[in-house]
């Protein structure tokens, strides 16, 4: 077996990390996306977002774990004892995952075979969230647990496309989802969303030596306007329901009483 390929046990598929882009792939790996993260602005989101969904992962159990999106993000996995893995844009080691090259649109993993996925920042810049949502629920074991997170749109990244011509709020690509449209398409799925949380409570300013001064907003934020921060996180569960079987109704043989005695005929 090759060098640049990845099998999680027998139960998926082996990963090419040769694979050809896709077009929604090519998209968010724009060069203003990754000058973004590594900007004065995009540097303390992803760190206050990695630190908050790292912890999630680290309360639940898992066998598998996956992770979708830029590398930006993938320090989220870092230091899981369970066999993890990160689908992004360049491949990558990690501490204790192994990065690779994969269509965001169609997993090359088996269904019914991932305990996590984190699907960071790939909703707002594919053209098919909800196909993307569709391939997540695939792959996902049941009761299995998908981390969503998004720019939140009721938050001051809400004002990106006011602000667009004065500061980049946000990359250019990116597009604010609702929670209440990703709610919708996750119950359509058969998701029950089991958290909701928001991280990044200072104001969307490009300037490192301001937002280091505003650190303290991350504590009011917290208690005072909790769902309101720049990043949104959502946790969802996969359900399926328990088909419960249904017995026939047996009919039973009429019975048929005929009568004891006959009348006779008299003469």
């Amino acid at each position: 077996m090759g060098k640049n390929s990845v099998i999680i046990k027998s139960r998926v598929t082996m990963i090419d990390t040769k694979s050809k882009y896709s077009v929604d792939t090519a998209r968010f790996i724009e060069l203003a996306w990754q000058q973004w993260l590594q900007g004065p602005l995009g540097k303390p989101v992803t760190e206050a977002e990695t630190m908050a969904v790292k912890g999630l992962i680290a309360s639940f159990r898992s066998e598998f774990t996956l992770g979708v999106g830029a590398k930006n993000w993938a320090l989220a996995l870092a230091g899981r004892k369970e066999q993890a893995f990160w689908l992004t844009d360049t491949p990558q080691e990690g501490e204790s995952f192994q990065c690779c090259v994969a269509d965001f649109m169609n997993f090359p993993i088996a269904e019914d075979s991932i305990d996590i996925l984190y699907l960071a920042h790939c909703l707002e810049n594919v053209s098919e969230p909800h196909a993307l949502l569709r391939e997540a629920a695939r792959v996902l074991k049941p009761e299995g647990k998908i981390i969503i997170t998004t720019f939140n749109p009721f938050s001051l990244f809400g004002l990106a496309p006011i602000l667009k011509p004065l500061i980049s709020v946000m990359p250019q690509q990116s597009q604010l989802l609702s929670i209440l449209r990703l709610k919708d398409w996750l119950a359509l799925l058969g998701f029950e969303v089991a958290l909701l949380k928001t991280v990044f409570f200072r104001p969307p300013i490009p300037s490192e030596k301001l937002l280091k001064k505003m650190y303290w907003l991350e504590a009011w934020g917290r208690k005072i306007w909790p769902y309101f921060g720049g990043v949104s996180i959502l946790v969802a569960q996969k359900k399926v329901l328990a088909l419960t079987p249904i017995r026939p109704i047996l009919k039973r043989p009429a019975v048929i009483l005929s009568p004891a005695i006959h009348p006779a005929n008299r003469i």
